[in-house]
């Protein structure tokens, strides 16, 4: 387990850190939910950790980008990733995604829920994993240490059974993780309100300027305070 462990923590800090160098290319969409669902998966299949963000909601993929700048910077500066590693294809990870099979309920116009069923397998070798030079020192040493059985690889297998968002945004539809996630708490509940609708979100009323911001900010927070 703890091979699979520190793999697992090397595949997330490749997945971060090295979003920021890389200019991504595919912003248009796919041309229907179920294509940008199968793009998803279809990047996992390939390794391809690029491909992964590309698949989803521009928004969502802008704030992403904009938050592992600095971390890029920072795992470089402390050896945890090798720069060289090909984030179209990560070495080390074999992924595979198989049986794929989809069923989609219109939730409202231009978001749509998207049923996922198939089987999903993985390997990983920590011998071939991009990792910098930290995390090899910290595998190597607890290799060394002869304290348990250690395995440099590790496979699992298990079905797929996910319900995915898409969303149209532009022309193009995006799988959008934020939508996803608010989808799965709203079914989690005993009695699933119906999906809001578009015209029923929050207006975003906005400030004149960033300090005018925080302040009508904590103003509403100190009042909920007072309710509490």
């Amino acid at each position: 387990w703890r091979a699979g462990a520190t793999a697992l923590a090397g595949i997330l800090v490749i997945g971060t850190l090295g979003f920021a160098a890389v200019n991504l290319t595919a912003a248009d969409g796919a041309d229907s939910p179920e294509a940008a669902v199968e793009a998803l998966f279809d990047a996992i299949d390939q390794e391809d950790v690029i491909g992964m963000v590309e698949s989803l909601e521009p928004t969502e993929r802008r704030l992403l980008m904009s938050t592992v700048e600095e971390l890029q910077t920072e795992g470089e500066r402390l050896g945890l990733t090798d720069p060289d590693a090909d984030l179209r294809g990560v070495q080390g990870i074999d992924l595979q995604v198989s049986d794929l099979s989809m069923q989609t309920e219109e939730l409202a116009d231009g978001v749509v829920a998207v049923e996922v069923d198939g089987s999903f397998s993985g390997s990983t070798d920590l011998r071939e994993l991009p990792l910098g030079p930290v995390i090899d020192d910290a595998i190597g040493r607890a290799r060394d240490a002869g304290d348990e059985e250690w395995d440099d690889t590790s496979s699992d297998r298990s079905d797929i059974d996910a319900r995915l968002v898409a969303v149209r945004r532009d022309g193009g539809w995006h799988v959008s993780l934020v939508a996803s996630i608010a989808e799965a708490i709203r079914r989690d509940v005993a009695d699933p309100p119906p999906f809001p609708d578009p015209e029923d979100a929050i207006p975003a009323v906005g400030a004149d300027s960033p300090e005018a911001a925080v302040r009508e900010m904590a103003r509403v927070l100190q009042g909920l305070g007072h309710r509490v």
